[in-house]
């Protein structure tokens, strides 16, 4: 199954998501793309295991990973788990009769922003790294923009960026590199 095949995870509860903001969780999120136990992951994050299991257990109460089998450790049985989506974005109803708007939007924000900055500082440092080592630099971007648009265009805007993430999807290559795109398209409020 290509990574592109699985379903966006839409996500409705409040403390669903403010479950999966958490940078080591959105790491631990990243590393299951691919089915993987909890030492595997903690062998390429470069952190103690235990470190992991609770967070392990927060994501899977939250739905967003799942058990797919057992590898034989020694004498241990270790899950293997694997993230169920690829694509975590709020559903309508999270946005709809909201209690604490506030709240939600940090929550909001604080998943989508947090995981850019994972997505950032990983993207950054081994294009960094690439460079100081005299090699070819790995493509990406990133930047901060601000436009005035009208409201058609904002939604023609938002649009293409749903279309390009289609188009993402459809191109992937189980044998490619990994690429995140994180984005933030709003009026802003302020």
């Amino acid at each position: 199954m290509k990574l592109s095949d699985r379903e966006p995870f839409l996500v409705d509860d409040l403390r669903v998501l403010e479950e999966i903001n958490n940078p080591t969780r959105l790491r631990i999120l990243y590393q299951l793309v691919e089915p993987a136990t909890v030492r595997e992951v903690a062998d390429r994050l470069g952190v103690p295991v235990t470190r992991l299991y609770y967070h392990f257990n927060a994501l899977e109460r939250a739905g967003v990973i799942e058990v797919v089998g057992t590898r034989k450790s020694g004498a241990r049985l270790q899950r293997v788990y694997r993230a169920l989506a690829t694509h975590i974005k709020p559903g309508p109803g999270l946005l709809e009769n909201v209690d604490d708007p506030a709240r939600v939007a940090e929550a909001v924000a604080g998943a989508v922003l947090d995981g850019a900055r994972v997505d950032a500082v990983a993207g950054v440092t081994e294009y960094i790294e690439a460079k100081g080592r005299g090699e070819e630099t790995p493509p990406g971007t990133l930047g901060r923009t601000i436009v005035r648009l009208s409201r058609e265009s904002a939604a023609r805007f938002a649009e293409r960026i749903d279309e390009l993430i289609d188009e993402i999807a459809e191109a992937e290559d189980r044998d490619g590199d990994e690429y995140a795109f994180s984005f933030v398209f709003f009026r802003l409020g302020i």
